[in-house]
């Protein structure tokens, strides 16, 4: 007589944000059914759902049932795929982070070079007063010199 142990299936679930859900499943779910296909029919479901958030839990997992050892082999590629989307959010967050650096240094750089123009335009406007000024004075001694020179002139003829 034999005996048969009853298959249970086994189920796990994998925590992660829902922003790293949509990376695991891929567009039109081939990412999740490349990963099941692995198994070949180990796995019998594998999907993802959005409980309410509770004391710090992440707000989505993926639920995993099939043979328990498929479906830890699973979760571990599952946790890696999730590691390689926060390290891509990361790496995005640098560029950000390294655009906005480069913008605000181009805006300091204009900044610094408006401010240059600034004060060479108040340095040639100081330029032409004084040379309004340079030019004022000499014809007011002009004057003064066509005055004294018009009253010696006039002073020696009589």
């Amino acid at each position: 007589m034999a005996y048969y142990r009853e298959y249970v299936p086994y189920t796990f679930h994998v925590a992660c944000s829902s922003r790293h859900i949509g990376y695991i499943i891929g567009r039109g779910g081939r990412g999740i059914k490349s990963l099941i296909g692995k198994w070949g029919g180990k796995i019998l479901d594998a999907h993802a759902s959005n409980p309410a958030p509770q004391f710090g839990r992440p707000d989505s997992h993926i639920t995993i049932i099939g043979e328990e050892k498929a479906v830890h082999l699973l979760a571990l590629e599952m946790n890696e795929m999730i590691k390689i989307s926060m390290a891509r959010a990361e790496t995005m967050l640098k560029c950000e982070v390294n655009k906005a650096d480069s913008n605000l240094q181009n805006q300091n750089a204009k900044d610094l070079k408006i401010a240059m123009l600034e004060e060479e335009l108040r340095k040639l406007r100081e330029d032409i007063v004084d040379e309004e000024e340079e030019e004022e004075e000499e014809e007011e001694d002009d004057e003064m010199n066509m005055v004294f020179t018009g009253v010696w002139v006039g002073a020696n003829k009589v």
